[in-house]
């Protein structure tokens, strides 16, 4: 299994240092996004992918830094292709909780269109989006790579809900689990016998009603579990934090790969390979 990152900082980091946590799964069926954050395309050009060839994104929740590039991702798909505009439409996978939202969220941006016959029409996001409802808990093929959703702890309380979703990824080499943003459950973690976790991590002071994992959090779960995760969602890492030393794999940074076949786990950074396992 092969996973690069875009970005692997929150919704207030520094663009500067990082970008937002989206993710590129790498299937026999071609590239799939794994959110897609308003610094999304602009780190795909980055690492030299031209949009059109990303077309099924999956979702776990409405937030800017996970949705709010998939407007623009869906315009160039549509209409910016090196000979012209290609017409193609973008793929949106999510549970049936989060599609009323993002499409809320994104409809009235994209609501008239231009097509291929030059007519303009209302309506521009059913011609843009194909979006498919994923029951959580149900496997899903996208090429060689499996996925499914699991509800995690994000916003939630008495008076406002958001419904947010983690995402389990298996393929022929591996079993990895991708948090998204959560506060920390550590029942989602011992679910399946994961190869490597990607986990929500902030360093800010810990609050009451945080939406967030805070660091000091994640020290205190098992040493076993500690091992396995590679943190993300994180601006950058305070230089008085040696999170080796604290018990984890790493944390991850813009534009990381990934490669996991089973306990082995080989990370591509600046041009290098490094074996962490």
């Amino acid at each position: 299994m092969r996973i690069g990152f875009l970005g692997t900082g929150g919704a207030f980091t520094d663009f500067r240092v990082n970008y937002h946590t989206n993710a590129l799964l790498y299937s026999e069926s071609g590239v799939v996004m794994l959110d897609c954050g308003g610094t999304a395309v602009q780190a795909l050009k980055e690492l030299g992918f031209d949009p059109g060839t990303v077309g099924d994104v999956i979702v776990t929740h409405v937030h800017s830094d996970h949705v709010g590039g998939i407007e623009q991702l869906a315009w160039e798909r549509f209409y910016a292709g090196a000979d012209g505009p290609r017409f193609d439409t973008t793929r949106l996978h999510t549970a049936p909780d989060v599609a009323p939202g993002l499409r809320a969220t994104l409809a009235p941006g994209v609501d008239e269109i231009t097509l291929a016959t030059g007519d303009v029409v209302r309506g521009g996001f059913d011609v843009l989006f194909h979006l498919r409802h994923i029951s959580p808990g149900t496997w899903n093929d996208l090429g060689d790579l499996r996925f499914r959703l699991v509800p995690v702890p994000h916003l939630v309380g008495p008076v406002v809900h958001k419904p947010s979703y983690g995402v389990e990824l298996e393929d022929a080499h591996g079993r990895v689990l991708f948090t998204s943003d959560t506060t920390l459950d550590p029942s989602i973690l011992t679910t399946a016998p994961f190869d490597l976790i990607f986990h929500d991590c902030t360093f800010t002071q810990y609050f009451e009603g945080t939406v967030h994992t805070h660091y000091e959090r994640l020290r205190e779960i098992a040493p076993e579990l500690r091992r396995k995760i590679v943190l993300v969602h994180h601006t950058a890492v305070p230089r008085d934090v040696d999170v080796a030393a604290d018990g984890f794999l790493l944390a991850a940074e813009r534009f990381d790969h990934f490669d996991i076949r089973g306990t082995s786990v080989v990370l591509e950074r600046a041009g290098a390979s490094i074996k962490l396992r």
